[in-house]
């Protein structure tokens, strides 16, 4: 990726994920647009890292109940079409909102350094808003798979 104006560039990523200004502004407007009161619970008691690891302890608590080891001693916890179905549905609405937690994560990247709260070399900064951005189109796509996936599901009868 080349370093200068033109489309593609970082100050042309900046423009496109700073919609709001400083990081200052874009809290402000996060604030007042759904208030602290609308914060769920959960959200209100954990930090974001700790968010993000109950997330990944999620999804492996699934594996491991949805899983079969091989052996025949360990069967999966799953017992219907339906179960299937609901655990799609579930994974579909963690999906949909990972595109917007991508453009969040790089727009406060972006503000932090250009309000000097951090130091990266312009490199960095172009590397880590492209891999946000191909996660939030893999997010998108997975999510559509999921709705697929689910809807298929309404064919099994258990």
């Amino acid at each position: 990726m080349s370093r200068g104006d033109g489309p593609g560039t970082l100050n042309s990523v900046t423009k496109k994920v700073r919609p709001y200004g400083s990081s200052t502004d874009i809290a402000a407007l996060e604030l007042g647009r759904r208030g602290k009161e609308h914060m769920s619970e959960l959200a209100s008691t954990r930090t974001v890292a700790e968010l993000a690891m109950l997330a990944a302890d999620a999804i492996a608590a699934l594996n491991d109940l949805t899983g079969h080891d091989g052996s025949g001693l360990h069967g999966s916890d799953l017992n219907s079409a339906a179960e299937v179905r609901d655990v799609l549905a579930g994974l579909e609405v963690m999906t949909h909102g990972l595109p917007r937690l991508c453009e969040q994560l790089t727009r406060f990247l972006v503000t932090h350094r250009e309000d000097h709260q951090a130091s990266a070399p312009a490199y960095a900064l172009d590397e880590v808003t492209e891999a946000l951005t191909s996660a939030a189109q893999a997010a998108d796509m997975l999510t559509d798979a999921l709705d697929q996936a689910r809807q298929a599901t309404e064919l099994y009868q258990s």
